[in-house]
C-alpha cells in the first residue's frame, strides 16, 4: 500500500478489528483526532470514509485473521430458508463443535451446485483445517457433493473425512 500508513499505531488495526465491525463512527473518530473536517463533500465525509473502507478492509481482514482462534476439524453443516431483504433465500452454514462459524453462503437454490460452491468456499477459508468429521442434515445433495470433493481430493484422501447424518 504505497503512500499509505497501515502501522498499528496509526490505524489501530488490531483494536478496531477485534472489537467490532469497521463502522463510520470509528473512522469519524479517528479522522476527527487527525483534524479532518466532516460533511457530505468534505475530505472526512461519508464518501471518503467509504473509500477508506474499500481501500483498507482487505488489509485489516488479512491482519485480523491471524489473530483469530483456529477452528477444530469437526464440522456441522446445514441450510435453512430465510428472508433477506424481502427475498427468500437458502442460508448454508458450517460451524465447528464449539459453535464457531466456519463459513456461510446465501443461495437462491437448494441443490448440489450451491452445496458444492459452499463447501469449496468453506475449504478455502483461512484459519480452518480440513474437516475430519462432517455432520450434515437430511439434505440429499450433501452426500453426492462430499463424494465428488473426496474424488477431487479437495477433502484430503478419499477415505476421509467421515460423514455423519443428524435427523
Amino acid at each position: 500500500m504505497k503512500g499509505r500508513c497501515m502501522c498499528a499505531e496509526n490505524a489501530r488495526t488490531r483494536d478496531h478489528c477485534l472489537r467490532g465491525p469497521l463502522v463510520s463512527a470509528v473512522l469519524t473518530f479517528v479522522s476527527g483526532r487527525r483534524g479532518i473536517t466532516h460533511g457530505t463533500r468534505s475530505p472526512g465525509g461519508p464518501h471518503t470514509i467509504w473509500r477508506w473502507v474499500q481501500r483498507y478492509a482487505p488489509e485489516l481482514n488479512r491482519r485480523c485473521r491471524r489473530e483469530l482462534k483456529p477452528t477444530n476439524g469437526s464440522w456441522r453443516v446445514d441450510e435453512t430458508y430465510i428472508c433477506q431483504g424481502g427475498i427468500w433465500r437458502y442460508l448454508y452454514r458450517a460451524v465447528n463443535s464449539t459453535g464457531a462459524t466456519i463459513d456461510f453462503l446465501f443461495s437462491a437454490e437448494r441443490d448440489a451446485g450451491a452445496a458444492k460452491q459452499f463447501f469449496q468456499r468453506a475449504l478455502q477459508a483461512p484459519g480452518h483445517p480440513r474437516p475430519r468429521v462432517i455432520t450434515v442434515d437430511g439434505s440429499p445433495s450433501y452426500p453426492k457433493v462430499i463424494a465428488e470433493l473426496k474424488q477431487e481430493r479437495k477433502l484430503g484422501r478419499p477415505e476421509s473425512p467421515s460423514v455423519g447424518r443428524c435427523k
